[in-house]
Parts: structure tokens; C-alpha cells; sequence
């Protein structure tokens, strides 16, 4: 809270009547500013204390709750500090407010100067822009927030849970047992309804719950939308949601009119999760929903090559899904996934499936998917990642002895028991004979000697009970034989674009399509000109940055006869959709390679989110440093995959 707040009321509760000039002269601020901090103040000791107005005398302070007030009056908050805080506190103030207020007051309550709040509320707005709100401006008036209440209110949740602002808005969500009792009511009624809902959720959801009764109170209600209202009154969690508002009625003397049922109904419905169909006596999945599914996994087949269309639990899983993804996309409700970064570093190929798969769903709903959506979709594709491993190819292993045949058949057993789903036929030899084995045939060697001469395989050198090796790197090892070097193939130093000038997306993705169609001409099955409209209609369709300075763009659908690449790299970082680019990654996936296409995305996705690549691809903006990463030392690439 404003420390000038406090001392108002602090002023107010030792005096007996104190006009607005004392005020004024305490406060060390405009008397128009004074009124507004009273209005304020009536605002947030709702419940506490009132505040009236005497004619000729001034303000009155009539205390209802000592104790609560002592409380109010010990805080101890400082005025916002940084940028963060200041906004936060703006946006708080100008959602709370009914009226109009200057530049000039925020100046004066924040302590800073004009020019500071200037600043600061271009980032209010956009914060405002993601939620369809915007500040409406009035010469002698002010500022204030247009939009609806729903949005005002999605807003408002958004603010008190977004980590940049954590702890830096006051007014919305303060009341920690408000919070604790409707937790506990929310919590006992979803149980009871058999709803799942994951503790993340349940959190969301009582901060919407909250907000909802302080907007009730001050008389701001959710303004009904005839097809809306039927929407969700015809679902399953409305009769939860009007449940929800009994109890939430009865305890906090609230009314919730239809509307509000179903604000709490939506939210409710976008939240829920579904674990398995028997667990699940309420879940509809319609024939559309399937659909989505079919043609979302046939562009994950014709994009990566990997083929998931006959995975029954992928349907499944993402239909289960997409059921409240769809209520989100709909009402446009903002859902955070804490495992954001963790799923995009540990599963990039799994995330650029989510990704690319992402565009039918903003095709179907007319809505763009943010990363943290993306990213509850890639686990969904991580799984089935895991569940195609079994079907990869075989490598054939040697194992070395000196100690004889009887330890080297050992050693190939529990080899076979460690890496079986991976490991084709198995040979043996002892150091002497090492001269006289065909590597052509040989993928990886398992040895407990050490072995003078180079091979062309790499060599794993362990104990004949494999105690002492680490079996994941073995195991990516195993799986990215000569994999490196075939991936390199697919970058030419004819379309490897260093030390660019350009300042926006457009300008970059112009010249690389350029380039690209040029150098490849021969290669692509349309002309320039359509290449480029299915790039730019791939980019309006869903997000290409994909996190640590790299954009992926691409055209909509394959048009190459063979996978090619061109790489552009900005001196100077440009915005990407809201994240910041410096290597640009221009891929023409091949129409009709098989194998080549899965090992490629494979490989693609471990160096796009591999820190150290990109940094040094940064740094020395060179291609022969590049395909030297890439291929010699991999280092990157072995780091993570799938």
C-alpha cells in the first residue's frame, strides 16, 4: 500500500474531523489528488472502517474493527520501487477504479515523475492488449481501463499470479483467510463433484473465486452473452459451479446472479483434467474433437515423419485435452504450465511437435496457443516418443575381453538386459583379434581394455557388469551413430547468412526466402513468391521463436524434394513475437524423404535448445565452427533428444 495512504488514515483515525486543505499540506500533495486517495481509502477499509463526509468540517474516521485497522495501520509497505512494482500497482488501481485519474495524480501517489509514469503505463497497456482491454484517455479527465468485466477480471487473476509482478499488487487478493476459506470450499465441492483438478488448478481457480466476490461486492457483475450463458448452462460443471455458489453465498453473503454461476461454470470447465476414460463419467469427446486430433497428428506425420496415427492413447490424450483447451481458447482464459522451460529444454522435439500441431487448433478455435498450452500438448507427444522408442533400429555391438570368451558372452548378457530395446546381435572378440573385425557391420563397442588403436565406432570402456558407466549417454550414443554427420548435410555455407543488419521478423524472413528459393531453386516445387506466403501464413498461425534467441520458421506445408536450411544471424537481437532472435532457422522439410526427415527434426530440435551451440554460433557467427559443433565434438546433441 502507499505510505501516503497510510498516513491519510493514520491521520484521519487520531483526529476527530480533518478538512481537505490539512490534508493537502500533510500529505505534501494536491487537494484533487486527497480526494482521490479517499476514495481509495473507502475502497480498501471496506468492512473496517467508514469514511464521511461532514460539511464544513471535513472527514470523519468511524472505526467498526479496531483490531483490523491496527492492522491496516501497521503495515509497514513501502511505494513501489522498480518499473515491475509501479506497474502492477497501476494496473490494481486503474482496474479497481470507477472513475477517471491524471497522469499527474499517479505521479504524485507513485512519488515519481510524469515522464517515469509514461513509461510505466506503456507496459500497463500492453498487459491491457493481452486480455482485449485498453486505456481509454480523456482531455480533463484522465485515464481509465475500457472493456468488459470479464476480461477486467481475467486480468485482475493474471496479475495477482504472474511471477514479474508477484507481490506487488495489494488491492485484488489480500485477504489471505478469504483466500483460505474459499480454497477450502472449492476444494470440498470439485472432490464431492468428482472434478479433477490438479493442485495448480485449484489455486487458479480460487484466485478467479476471489476475485469474483470482491468485484460482486462493489456492484461490477459479469454482463451475460446469450450464447455464452446457454453454452455452459448445459454442462456438467455448471450444476458444479451452482453448488460452488450456494456454499460461496451462504458463507460470504454474497450473491452470485446467473451469470456469475457461470463465470465460475467456465472456469471450472477450462481447468478440469482427464486421466483415463474410466475416471471420467462426465467427459464428452465429440466427433469433432477427434478430428482435431486425426488432422493434428497427420501434420505431426507429413512435418516430422515420425507416424503416431495409430497410437490410440495419443488420440486420447490430446482429445482429453483439447475438451478444456477448447473452453480456454473460447473465452480466452490464460493457463500457466510451471514446467514451461523443463519441457522445452528436456523435450524439444517433443515441444516442436506441440508446436507445429498447435496450428490446427488455432485454425479450428481462431485463437493462438501460448507457450505454456504448447507445452501441456508436448507431453503429450513426449509420451508417445517414449512409447515409439521400442520401434527404433537396432545397433549391433562388439564386446572386447582379455580375460576370455566366458567373460565377453557376460558381459554381452548384461548388456542385453541394459540395452536391449536398442541393441540388434552382439559379437565378441579379445584385444588380440580387434585387427581382423569388419566394422562395417559394428555400431558401438563395450570394452574392458583399453584399446591403443582408433576405431571408426565409438567405444565405451567399462567393468564386465557395466557397474560403473552411464547408461543414458551410452544409450544416446547407441542411437545417434553417424547420425551427427548426416544431419550437417542438410547446411550449406552458400545459405549460412552471417552478421545481419535487419531490425524485424519481415525483413529477415524476405531475405532468407530469398536467398533460399535462389540457391535452391531446383529443389523447391513453387516459386518464390508462394514460398513466401506459405512461410508468412505459417507465422500468423502460431509461434516459430522458440526460446534461447532462435526462430524456427518454415512454410505451412512440405514443398522441398530434400530438407534444406538457411541460417540468418543478427548482430543485434530482434523482436520475434515477443522473444528476443538472434539465429534464424529457415527449414524447407523435404515432401518425401522418410527416415532422413525424423533424424533431422531429431537432431534439429536438440540443437535448437542446446545453450552452449547457439551461444558460440552467436559468438563466432562461422560455418565452420558450426558444422564442426555439430558433427565433431556433439556435445550438445548428446546432451538431450528424444
Amino acid at each position: 500500500m502507499d505510505d501516503k495512504l497510510v498516513r491519510l488514515i493514520t491521520c484521519l483515525a487520531k483526529q476527530e474531523d480533518v478538512s481537505t486543505s490539512t490534508l493537502s499540506e500533510s500529505l505534501c500533495v494536491s487537494e484533487r489528488t486527497v480526494r482521490a486517495y479517499i476514495k481509495r481509502a473507502k475502497e480498501l477499509l471496506e468492512g473496517t472502517a467508514e469514511i464521511t463526509t461532514i460539511k464544513g468540517q471535513g472527514y470523519h474516521l468511524e472505526v467498526l474493527n479496531p483490531e483490523l485497522l491496527d492492522c491496516w495501520l501497521n503495515k509497514e509497505d513501502q511505494l513501489p520501487q522498480t518499473s515491475n512494482e509501479r506497474v502492477a500497482y497501476i494496473l490494481d488501481d486503474l482496474l479497481n477504479r470507477s472513475d477517471w485519474v491524471t497522469v499527474d495524480e499517479l505521479s504524485e501517489i507513485l512519488y515519481v515523475s510524469r515522464k517515469t509514469i509514461s513509461a510505466d503505463l506503456k507496459q500497463v497497456e500492453e498487459f491491457l492488449a493481452r486480455f482485449d482491454l485498453h486505456i481509454m484517455r480523456k482531455s480533463h479527465y484522465g485515464i481509465q481501463i475500457e472493456g468488459t468485466e470479464f476480461n477486467k477480471r481475467l486480468c485482475l487473476a493474471s496479475l495477482v499470479t504472474n511471477e514479474a509482478y508477484l507481490g506487488s499488487c495489494h488491492a485484488t487478493v489480500e485477504n489471505n483467510e478469504l483466500i483460505a476459506d474459499v480454497t477450502k470450499l472449492v476444494v470440498e465441492c470439485v472432490e464431492h463433484h468428482d472434478v479433477s483438478l490438479n493442485d495448480f488448478a485449484i489455486r487458479n481457480l480460487v484466485i478467479h473465486v476471489v476475485v469474483a466476490i470482491n468485484r460482486i461486492k462493489q456492484q461490477r457483475y459479469i454482463a451475460g452473452q446469450e450464447d455464452s450463458l446457454k453454452r455452459i448452462q448445459c454442462s456438467y460443471e455448471y450444476s458444479v459451479a451452482q453448488k460452488l455458489v450456494n456454499c460461496l453465498s451462504s458463507e460470504f453473503d454474497v450473491e452470485f446472479p446467473q451469470t456469475e454461476v457461470a463465470y465460475i461454470a467456465i472456469h471450472l470447465a477450462s481447468k478440469k483434467m482427464f486421466k483415463d476414460i474410466s475416471e471420467s463419467p462426465n467427459l464428452v469427446i465429440t466427433d469433432d474433437v477427434f478430428a482435431v486430433t486425426r488432422q493434428m497428428i497427420d501434420l505431426v506425420w507429413s512435418s516430422f515423419r515420425f507416424d503416431f496415427r495409430n497410437d490410440l492413447e495419443l488420440h486420447m490424450s490430446l482429445a482429453r485435452h483439447i475438451v478444456p483447451l477448447s473452453v480456454r481458447l473460447h473465452y480466452n482464459l490464460q493457463i500457466e504450465n510451471p514446467l514451461l522451460t523443463d519441457i522445452q529444454y528436456r523435450m524439444p522435439l517433443a515441444y516442436l511437435m506441440a508446436m507445429e500441431s498447435s496450428t490446427i487448433l488455432a485454425k479450428e478455435y481462431e485463437a493462438t496457443l501460448s507457450e505454456h498450452e504448447v507445452a501441456y500438448l508436448a507431453l503429450a507427444f513426449a509420451l508417445a516418443l517414449e512409447r515409439k522408442r521400442t520401434e527404433l533400429p537396432k545397433k549391433n555391438v562388439l564386446c572386447v575381453c582379455a580375460t576370455g570368451l566366458g567373460t565377453s558372452k557376460i558381459l554381452g548378457i548384461r548388456i542385453k538386459e541394459e540395452f536391449g530395446p536398442y541393441v540388434g546381435s552382439i559379437s565378441t572378440c579379445n584385444l588380440s583379434q580387434i585387427s581382423t573385425i569388419d566394422f562395417s557391420h559394428i555400431d558401438y563397442v563395450f570394452s574392458t581394455v583399453e584399446i591403443d588403436s582408433p576405431l571408426p565406432v565409438p567405444v565405451c570402456y567399462s567393468g564386465f557388469l557395466l557397474d560403473d558407466i552411464n547408461k543414458d549417454q551410452v544409450v544416446k550414443d547407441l542411437l545417434r551413430r553417424d547420425e551427427r554427420a548426416e544431419f550437417a548435410k542438410h547446411f550449406s555455407e552458400h545459405l549460412f547468412f552471417p552478421h545481419l543488419a535487419y531490425r524485424s521478423k519481415a525483413e529477415v524472413l524476405n531475405f532468407l526466402v530469398s536467398q533460399l528459393c535462389n540457391i535452391e531453386r531446383s529443389n523447391i516445387s513453387v516459386s518464390e513468391d508462394e514460398f513466401r506466403a506459405l512461410v508468412f501464413d505459417r507465422e500468423t498461425l502460431a509461434m516459430t521463436a522458440f526460446g534461447n534467441l532462435v526462430a524456427l520458421p518454415h512454410p505451412s506445408r512440405p514443398v522441398s524434394e530434400r530438407t534444406c536450411v538457411a541460417v540468418g544471424l543478427l548482430d543485434n537481437p530482434i523482436d520475434w513475437d515477443g522473444h528476443d532472435v538472434a539465429v534464424v532457422f529457415l527449414i524447407s522439410v523435404s515432401c518425401s524423404e522418410d527416415e532422413k526427415t525424423r533424424l533431422f527434426n531429431k537432431n534439429m530440435a536438440s540443437l535448437l535448445m542446446d545453450k552452449e551451440a547457439i551461444c558460440s554460433l552467436v559468438k563466432h557467427q562461422s560455418f565452420s565452427d558450426f558444422v564442426d559443433q555439430i558433427t565433431l565434438s556433439g556435445d550438445g546433441l548428446r546432451k538431450r533428444g528424444e
